[in-house]
């Protein structure tokens, strides 16, 4: 709904430091993503894990694991928005900056959801 509510004049494409940067964050947290997924897929697959009833595998996942790894998965994704695809950009009208409003959509959420976690 961003798209339909940004005039289309400001949907612009990043360049230059801009994007590098909107890369090297998808990146980082690819790999933050990554490192914190591929231990637990191993033990669903039944590598390692911690045995139930019956002898298989039982994996309890916390809340506030699945909760921190969407935090990250929607980081990731707004990251990757930014990087590759036109992107809603504002100029604040006081300082004159640029402000990017899918960071805005992203914060918002993840902010409050972080503030309860």
């Amino acid at each position: 709904t961003v798209y339909y509510v940004v005039p289309k004049e400001n949907i612009v494409r990043l360049d230059g430091v801009e994007q590098s940067s909107a890369i090297m964050a998808m990146s980082l947290m690819a790999i933050s993503c990554t490192s914190r997924t591929l231990p637990l897929l191993g033990a669903i697959g039944g590598h390692k894990g911690i045995r139930g009833s019956g002898g298989k595998n039982k994996v309890k996942i916390s809340g506030i694991f699945i909760g921190g790894l969407t935090v990250q998965i929607i980081a990731l994704l707004t990251d990757f928005l930014l990087a590759f695809f036109p992107t809603p950009l504002l100029i604040d009208p006081v300082l004159g900056t640029r402000v990017h409003v899918l960071r805005w959509c992203e914060w918002c959420p993840c902010a409050a959801f972080m503030t309860f976690m």
